[in-house]
């Protein structure tokens, strides 16, 4: 039941996210824009986590350690 659920998930996702569009199709330009969006999606969330980080070191050298949870 579990490997069902998974492979039910997986579909449902790859449906979602048009991976299957993405990874049969023949057009060169929708694989080149898909892997530029992917490649800018994961710079953007690495820039968001240095941000967090950057922040949460400043609080707690300011002696506000525990305002970091409230505050993110």
């Amino acid at each position: 039941m579990g490997r069902q659920i998974k492979y039910l998930t997986a579909i449902q996702l790859f449906n979602l996210f048009g991976m299957n569009e993405i990874r049969y199709t023949k057009d060169k330009k929708k694989k080149v824009k898909a892997f530029g969006l992917g490649i800018a999606s994961v710079l953007l969330i690495l820039l968001f986590q240095f941000y967090i980080g950057g922040y949460a070191y400043v609080l707690t050298t300011v002696g506000m350690a525990d305002l970091i949870p409230t505050m993110l």
